[in-house]
């Protein structure tokens, strides 16, 4: 090689290498599965296993941070974040495989966090799918949302209908912005503006003099340093290459370019033909082109094979004929079937322009800058198999000299302290301009440029507002506006609140104080003497004042967000000293105690003890004390005293009791009552309760047996807590059986302690007997000390809401009743009573009879007035209320009727003889008919 060509092989390698070093691309997903990380060097290539997740997407694309760490990826359809995860309202989403060029993610300007996702789908919108266009949508992403997991917060909008079959993204001019480029109808160009005002939904719009739409599927593609658009486009018979020119300052495209290879399908064979593939990629500096060109060779219909030839050519060519004449063939591939082996291109972080071989490599150009020396490597990158299609990028990520995004900006991220209000602004955009705002989480709406909106209680730590500005024209400009609520720190102001009048150099300060806190104390009633702007401080106190107050605010002097704290303090000659603090609960083992309470400087603290002595500290805020063994529970407090210039001062704190679990080894547990839980058959409510429950260490247990089986193994039912003192339980008693309950647990120093045994009511019914009483039975309580006080008998009639008291029956757990007329279904319950405490009972369960009550109705009565059978008496009538009796003489002639019938017809200045009745009642179609004697 010639001195000259070498030199200018390093001085290329070393300017790209340079060049491309930006991180955002740095993570490839291929679709179906191949993946590539270039934050390594070579890159670490492999197969992802998750392979089918990504099998109907045409194109992957993602994006990373600066520094090279992925932030999320997507096929268009779903969105995936760092770790792989489907992103919250991350699926659902337009875009496929119908295109060349249909996906992209850019950061929105001026922000953080913000992305968004450019896609273009055929048949995304609402008409019938023949005549739908292509569509543009745009969702934006919020890589922080979720503590970093992200989130879609804006989904699937529409940025223009029947347009958009490709798209391309260009940086702006002023290094701020972004153009979003497709072809639209025609000969038109669309461009849409995106600022940190948002997305222009109105385009600027360049005419074309060749036709850039209509045919087939094409590729656009914009130029690393955005000066440049290619356009294949192929038409019927036809591929037509499009260079433009483009300023990023006003979005107007100016044509430059265009070459054509004209060919007939073949209608004979042998034939020959070559074409345009949609294959393309520019070079870092903006000079150079890389095309494919297929050539076609096609033996029969069936029998095609064709190579491609990847060509340079020169964009700085001062014309049409020049730019033609400057192609560069780098590389012919070997033959395929139908198509030849090279395929989408994409310039790579690592300096080099990478492309597919639809087999198991990808190809190199290594430098893509050269005029004319580019170093090809066909198998550049080796996979285990086909990694799948090329994923794409915006091109100014590879722009030599580097991408630099613009920095984070207040207008899109408003940092908003808890308690102040919300201040939204827009970018100036001129006169006549609307500006709607509306929250993301509540859909409320706000007009202005600028509102101040306050802020609720339970405003969220992040939420949106979508921000839509409209002109005169109506053309809208769609933004969004991250608002973050910031954490304030939590603190909490310790020292004496009750202080002597006249103490001096008393402390007060704040627990685990931030850095970059400021820290501003006041005091009334007192004087700060040392520590103000720190988290601590002493205060010299007055005369007595018994609104006296420690107040601070605490200013974050990073975020500006301020905190305010009040500690009221009693300055007063009693005072009210505070309960000492320490263990309550003795250990099982002999051991010493320490118990302590907040000092104030100056005070004289004299302890004073029951069943324990002081053993060091006397005098202090502190002392060391060794409780009784022998003792149940022990009793400390405090004596305070202070004297100052101003005042004598004495307190009295409370009583701390502890109590010695080793000296209570008889403690028990008071198992109260069990019962039925009425209108709730099978389930039991079990009362207790254990006078200090802090000396289990574990749940109680309720088990239980089947009753008068005293060698019944016990059963665990349900475990309870100590702290409580009742609990409700199923227990399937449909068979009427009667359980033993008893409460266990075991006690802390190690021993088991059981409760009294108690048992259940069944109260039972064997029916109603042939004289038409009702007998009911029940077994007898067993568990309280002094025995049941007696058994309550409460019953319900028919529809009747609530059961009322009917009887007590003293010891026997039997009863015989008459009243079987009362009603039709009879509910009855027992509940037992404890002998000396009425607040202890036990209910049975509930027992229902059902009794048909058939009427009997007399055919003679005798109305001589004397008491005897003087009227027409309809046994069991009273119990059909709604009832209409009509007497009719034998003429068929009504002497009597009545509607609720009560047995009052004494045929009373009628005469003797046989009368027809006929008796109605509601319910009863039939209804009763027939003759009565009247006997005088």
């Amino acid at each position: 090689m010639p001195l000259r060509y070498f030199l200018c092989f390093i001085l290329y390698t070393i300017s790209f290498t340079a060049a491309l070093a930006q991180k955002e691309a740095s993570h490839w997903f291929f679709s179906p599965g191949g993946y590539m990380d270039f934050n390594q060097s070579p890159p670490l290539k492999k197969l992802l296993p998750e392979r089918d997740h990504t099998k109907y997407s045409q194109f992957f694309s993602s994006i990373s941070d600066a520094s090279g760490e992925l932030l999320f990826y997507t096929d268009g359809r779903t969105f995936f974040n760092s770790q792989h995860q489907i992103m919250d309202n991350g699926d659902g989403y337009y875009g496929g495989a119908r295109s060349t060029q249909t996906l992209m993610i850019i950061p929105k300007p001026g922000c953080k966090d913000l992305y968004y996702s450019l896609v273009t789908e055929l048949g995304s919108t609402n008409k019938a799918y023949s005549d739908q266009g292509w569509t543009i949508h745009y969702s934006v992403v919020d890589v922080a949302a979720g503590n970093g997991r992200g989130s879609v917060i804006v989904k699937n909008k529409v940025l223009t209908d029947n347009k958009g079959d490709a798209l391309a993204v260009f940086e702006g001019a002023d290094g701020a912005s972004f153009w979003l480029v497709t072809r639209g109808n025609g000969d038109e160009i669309s461009a849409y503006r995106i600022t940190k005002a948002g997305i222009n939904h109105c385009p600027v719009i360049s005419k074309s003099p060749f036709t850039v739409g209509n045919g087939g599927h094409p590729k656009i593609k914009a130029s690393p340093d955005s000066k440049h658009l290619v356009l294949i486009n192929p038409e019927y018979f036809m591929e037509v290459l499009q260079v433009y020119s483009f300023d990023n300052s006003t979005g107007l495209f100016t044509a430059k370019f265009q070459l054509k290879q004209d060919y007939e399908y073949p209608t004979s064979y042998p034939a020959y033909y070559k074409q345009y593939s949609h294959y393309y990629e520019f070079s870092p500096d903006g000079n150079n082109l890389f095309i494919v060109e297929d050539t076609v060779i096609a033996r029969t219909q069936t029998d095609v094979t064709a190579y491609s030839t990847l060509i340079k050519l020169d964009l700085n060519a001062r014309s049409n004929k020049a730019f033609s004449s400057s192609g560069i063939k780098i590389f012919k591939s070997p033959p395929g079937k139908f198509q030849g082996h090279l395929g989408h291109m994409q310039l790579s972080p690592d300096g080099r322009l990478l492309m597919e071989s639809f087999k198991n490599y990808l190809s190199a150009v290594n430098n893509p800058d050269s005029p004319d020396h580019f170093n090809f490597t066909e198998k550049a990158v080796v996979f285990s198999d086909w990694p799948g299609v090329i994923p794409t990028f915006p091109a100014f990520f590879f722009k030599k000299g580097g991408y630099h995004p613009s920095p984070p900006d207040l207008v899109c991220q408003v940092d908003l302290c808890a308690g102040s209000m919300l201040p939204l602004k827009a970018e100036h955009m001129g006169e006549g301009y609307t500006y709607e705002w509306t929250n993301s989480k509540t859909s409320e709406v706000f007009h202005g440029k600028e509102p101040v909106l306050s802020v609720p209680e339970n405003f969220p730590d992040t939420t949106y507002y979508f921000l839509k500005i409209t002109d005169k024209s109506g053309c809208e400009i769609f933004d969004v506006v991250k608002v973050v609520l910031l954490p304030a720190p939590s603190y909490e102001i310790t020292g004496s609140k009750s202080v002597c009048p006249g103490v001096k150099e008393v402390a007060y300060w704040v627990q685990d104080a931030k850095e970059q806190t400021l820290f501003t104390w006041t005091v009334e009633g007192g004087e700060i003497v040392s520590g103000q702007g720190t988290s601590s401080i002493q205060v010299n106190w007055g005369s007595t004042n018994a609104n006296a107050r420690v107040k601070l605010t605490y200013t974050n002097t990073t975020n500006g967000c301020k905190g305010f704290l009040e500690f009221p303090v009693k300055v007063f000659k009693e005072l009210e000293t505070q309960k000492p603090s320490g263990a309550t609960l003795l250990s099982c083992q002999r051991e010493f105690y320490h118990y302590s309470i907040l000092p104030t400087k100056g005070s004289y603290y004299h302890w004073q003890i029951l069943n324990g002595e002081i053993l060091e500290g006397q005098g202090s805020a502190a002392v060391k004390v060794d409780w009784h063994a022998e003792s149940e529970s022990g009793y400390l407090w405090i004596e305070e005293s202070v004297n100052t210039d101003l005042e004598i001062c004495f307190g009295r704190s409370d009583t701390l009791k502890v109590i010695n679990p080793k000296a209570k080894l008889n403690q028990h547990i008071a198992f109260q009552f069990v019962t039925n839980v009425l209108y709730q058959p099978g389930e039991l409510e079990l009362h207790y309760k254990v006078e200090y429950p802090q000396l289990f260490d574990e749940a109680l247990a309720v088990y239980h047996r089947k009753a008068g089986e005293a060698n019944a193994a016990w059963e665990e039912v349900i475990k309870l807590s100590p702290s409580e003192n009742k609990v409700v339980f199923s227990e399937p008693l449909s068979d009427n059986v009667i359980y033993d309950y008893q409460i266990r647990g075991r006690y802390v120093c190690g021993n088991d302690v059981e409760s009294a045994i108690h048992n259940n009511i069944v109260l039972a019914a064997p029916g109603i007997d042939v004289y038409e009483q009702i007998g009911l039975a029940w077994n007898s309580y067993h568990g309280w000390e002094n025995g049941v006080k007696g058994y309550e008998l409460y019953r319900k009639l028919d529809l009747q809401e609530n059961f009322s008291y009917l009887q007590t029956a003293d010891a026997s757990a039997d009863i015989t009743l008459d009243n079987l007329n009362d009603g039709f279904e009879h509910c009855f319950y027992v509940k037992a009573t404890a002998n000396g405490r009425d607040d202890h009972y036990s209910l049975s369960n509930v027992v229902c009879l059902t009794y048909d009550h058939p009427l009997f109705i007399p055919n003679v009565f005798t109305p001589n007035g004397d008491a005897i059978n003087d009227y027409f008496e309809i046994k069991k009538i009273h119990l059909y209320p709604e009832n209409k009796l009509t007497i009719y003489n034998r003429y068929g002639k009504i002497v009597y009727q009545e509607s609720g019938y009560k047995n009052l017809w004494s045929a009373q200045n009628l005469p003797g003889g046989s009368y027809f009745y006929q008796l109605t009642i509601a319910g009863n179609k039939k209804g009763y008919k027939g003759w009565v004697e009247v006997l005088r």
